[in-house]
């Protein structure tokens, strides 16, 4: 994998990923819509809601 500058770089144990600067914002919007949706399907779990109903409703756990 090539790394340019203004390339974004995320590493953990698990591995390294590499975003291209030229989607870095795309992703990140990504990213944020992909949490608010498991914020709310966390919440609705945590009120007693069935997982199979939230995973229904919203196709994430």
């Amino acid at each position: 994998m090539q790394v340019h500058p203004g390339d974004f770089i995320l590493a953990d144990y698990d591995g390294v990923a590499v975003i291209p600067a030229a989607i870095k914002g795309e992703v990140h919007k990504k990213a944020m819509e992909k949490l608010a949706g498991e914020n709310v399907v966390r919440d609705e779990l945590a009120a007693g809601q069935s997982p199979r109903e939230v995973f229904d409703r919203y196709g994430i756990l």
